[in-house]
């Protein structure tokens, strides 16, 4: 409510979505924000596997729980996957195809693990994803579904980041 008074234009609530799995009441208080409000989830599959991995507990049906709630409030969610190569690396596809197909999923945000401060003991550091093998991952799911080369994927991928690039140059806008 805070950030609504400050005049803040968007917010976006980053979560685990363990409060929402559990509490419909507290995520229809949170569709009074809709309209420049959406929910950041963290969303790593449809299998326990890669919870367990990545999160160290099994998460998949209160996943599933929080993203109903959100559903029948009506409140929009972008998904953020934290891929883990050999874990959920092989649902990049599945999940896109998910997404697409369910309401007030407004878009994914994959990304790579990234191994500081609780590092693994069985983590091998040569074996990481980086963000190009993300893509190309996306881009192969992509070609696999709608039957298409995977080339017209990397390409179009290469122009919208050309576009972004020429975009924050002509712009004055800053990426780091």
């Amino acid at each position: 409510e805070k950030a609504k008074d400050l005049k803040f234009k968007y917010i976006m609530l980053n979560t685990n979505g363990l409060k929402i799995a559990n509490d419909l009441k507290f995520v229809e208080k949170l569709s009074k924000f809709k309209g420049g409000f959406e929910i950041y989830l963290q969303f790593d599959g449809f299998n326990d596997i890669a919870y367990q991995k990545i999160r160290g507990r099994l998460l998949i049906e209160i996943k599933k729980r929080a993203i109903e709630n959100l559903i029948k409030c009506k409140i929009p969610i972008t998904l953020v996957v934290t891929l883990e190569n050999g874990v959920n690396d092989s649902q990049i596809g599945e999940i896109i195809d998910w997404a697409i197909k369910t309401p007030f999923i407004r878009g994914i945000n994959f990304q790579p693990i990234t191994y500081f401060g609780r590092l693994r003991k069985d983590h091998e550091i040569n074996n990481s994803l980086t963000l190009s093998g993300v893509l190309s991952s996306i881009c192969l799911a992509i070609s696999e579904a709608s039957g298409s080369r995977p080339n017209s994927c990397i390409n179009l991928l290469w122009v919208l980041t050309s576009l972004l690039i020429v975009s924050t140059m002509c712009t004055g806008i800053r990426i780091v």
